[in-house]
């Protein structure tokens, strides 16, 4: 502590030499630890070259939203009817019609496809009929066409209002459509009119006592554009002394004639009395009696 004051002292110069000396390699020393920076600034550039790397990563879901806008999900957005003809005036009832029915599906725009699950009807929705479709990309409207025939019935029941019901990938229910008006009625009341009977074969040439069979051809004349029905009768092969159980035969609409054959079977008797008459006795939509069936010829003696 005292040597510090001689110094002052004695070397006044010297001292302060020296310190400055001193100061001049605490300043040294600072520089040496600024040599590090440069090596600390390399490391903060790194940092700034995985900005951008990071920054251009985020072009990937912009990237995806734009597929996701032009390929968007599948959906049926409404369903238009139509129907061919749209009128029953001038068709006659009993006549055979078909009814078309189209279905036209429409799509949102940019749509990415897909399957459309749906049912369709033709009996105002009393039963229907699974089916489907499918849809392109982009693709705004499919139309689909299902159809109805038959006979027009007198009592206007059908065709009925068709449509369809989309199932899937939503679920719609479009209107229900059906021809306006209703057949023409030109029929008369069903009846019949007559009936003939025919027998054949020829018994001549046949053997008494031998076996043999006798067919008789009924013909049913119908009165002309009726609606049709069924005939109810019975039949005989011995002039009437015995008759069939009731029978049915069915006339369709606007039919004008029908056959119906029955037979006999037996050995040919010796008196000649079978094969008899044949006779057909209608009780229905009528009653109507025929003309007698005669099998022609007699059997000769064995």
């Amino acid at each position: 502590m005292y040597r510090g004051k001689p110094c002052a002292r004695t070397f006044g110069s010297s001292c302060l030499l020296s310190a400055l000396l001193l100061l001049s390699l605490v300043a040294c020393g600072t520089g040496g630890g600024g040599s590090s920076s440069p090596s600390n600034s390399s490391n903060v550039g790194s940092g700034n070259i995985a900005t951008p790397t990071s920054s251009a990563a985020t072009v990937t879901p912009t990237v995806l939203a734009s597929a996701t806008t032009t390929g968007g999900t599948i959906m049926v957005l409404s369903v238009d009817m139509a129907v061919s003809p749209k009128s029953l005036s001038g068709d006659a009832c009993g006549s055979n019609l078909t009814v078309t029915y189209t279905a036209t599906f429409h799509f949102p725009a940019n749509n990415g496809g897909g399957q459309v699950a749906f049912e369709y009807t033709t009996t105002n929705g009393r039963s229907s009929t699974q089916a489907g479709l499918t849809v392109q990309p982009g693709q705004t409207s499919i139309p689909y066409q299902f159809t109805w025939s038959g006979m027009l019935p007198l009592d206007h029941t059908m065709p009925e209002p068709g449509g369809v019901i989309v199932t899937a990938p939503n679920t719609l229910n479009s209107a229900l459509v059906g021809p306006t008006g209703t057949c023409t009625d030109n029929s008369t009341p069903f009846s019949v009119l007559a009936v003939t009977v025919v027998a054949s074969p020829a018994v001549d040439g046949h053997v008494c006592g031998t076996p043999f069979i006798e067919t008789y051809l009924a013909t049913f004349s119908i009165a002309p554009n009726s609606p049709g029905g069924t005939v109810v009768f019975t039949y005989t092969s011995d002039n009437g002394r015995s008759n069939s159980q009731n029978v049915s035969l069915t006339i369709d609409p606007g039919q004008t004639t029908k056959t119906y054959k029955f037979t006999w079977k037996g050995k040919l008797p010796a008196d000649h009395s079978e094969p008899g008459i044949g006779i057909v006795l209608v009780s229905a939509p009528n009653a109507v009696t025929s003309t007698g069936g005669i099998p022609s010829g007699q059997c000769t003696g064995a």
